[in-house]
């Protein structure tokens, strides 16, 4: 991974600045991000790309055509590998957010140490 854009995940993690959601990278209606949605939140400030907001209730954002996992060009810009990336050999940092309940504190900690 990019060490540069590592660093503003994990910073932008701790900040405050993002509300924790699960199952989406950003719901709208909540304004609520999951881990993957910070990054992908990091990628559009950089590069001017904007969310598309859908009107409905319950229908979460799309960030270049995803709203579960990483799209192709943050995996390229950031310099990840996968779309959703493994933090432990069996369990990839969505897991422990929305399966694992675990803080953006705790996942910039996993981030830290194993991306």
């Amino acid at each position: 991974m990019n060490q540069e854009i590592k660093h503003r995940w994990i910073e932008a993690l701790r900040s405050g600045e993002y509300e924790q959601g699960q199952e989406c990278l950003h719901n709208h209606n909540e304004n609520t991000f999951c881990c993957l949605g910070v990054l992908c939140d990091l990628h559009a400030k950089e590069t001017n790309t904007n969310w598309v907001n859908y009107p409905e209730e319950g229908y979460p954002s799309d960030y270049l055509g995803y709203d579960v996992i990483l799209p192709d060009e943050v995996i390229d810009w950031s310099g990840l590998e996968d779309h959703n990336p493994r933090v432990t050999p069996t369990l990839s940092i969505a897991a422990y957010n929305d399966q694992k309940g675990y803080s953006f504190d705790q996942l910039a900690d996993l981030i830290e140490k194993h991306l």
